[in-house]
């Protein structure tokens, strides 16, 4: 962003530089101390005013398309100075956006070096963070599922009056919530994996 702001910055100088320079040339070309000094010490002629006429019109005309191409110049220059920064928020917009519904192999595009790029790693940094936290919760909730399945194995060879209704209901309940966290982790789309069969695969083709 610095590096931005810097050349678009130096862009405006040097075209206000330009500008400046344009005007001072033609005063001088036009206006010289020998032609100034010549009207003040002789009448001026109806010659004189003609040509002093005309000096001065061609002077306005070279100030108006010099100020009005100068602005066009700055105009344009702030136009695409913003252009650029818009189109990179935008896809980071477009990338969370996507982050946010799940979607986690969208990865955001890195393609500056400044804060805008700073900005473009961290969202992709956070992305797979959220994707190892899930993963994690994944390989744990699979591993609670086949302790509860041994639990559940261990209880049935046992005589139902040594078991408690209340510690069924109990098993019950922690198998229902590990099967919502698990199909939580399964509503996202990960970067080069995939869940298949309750196992973390690598994604086919990446």
């Amino acid at each position: 962003m610095k590096k931005r702001l810097l050349l678009c910055f130096s862009a405006v100088l040097v075209i206000t530089l330009s500008a400046g320079g344009v005007l001072i040339s033609g005063l001088r070309g036009n206006l010289t101390e020998d032609t100034l000094f010549a009207e003040m010490v002789h009448p001026p002629s109806e010659t004189a005013k003609r040509e002093m006429a005309n000096i001065l019109g061609q002077l306005r005309h070279r100030i108006v398309w010099t100020l009005s191409l100068t602005c066009l110049g700055l105009m344009a220059v702030i136009f695409f100075f913003l252009l650029d920064i818009t189109k990179h928020l935008d896809h980071l917009v477009r990338i969370t956006g996507k982050m946010a519904d799940g979607h986690l192999d969208e990865k955001a595009r890195v393609e500056t070096r400044d804060e805008l790029g700073e900005l473009g790693e961290l969202v992709n940094d956070i992305a797979m963070n959220l994707q190892e936290a899930l993963l994690h919760i994944w390989a744990y909730s699979t591993s609670a599922t086949a302790l509860l399945d041994e639990i559940d194995e261990s209880l049935r060879t046992q005589s139902d009056c040594r078991i408690s209704q209340q510690l069924r209901a109990h098993l019950r309940f922690v198998r229902k919530d590990i099967r919502d966290m698990q199909g939580m982790v399964q509503n996202f789309d990960f970067y080069d994996l995939q869940l298949e069969d309750g196992k973390i695969m690598e994604r086919k083709g990446s």
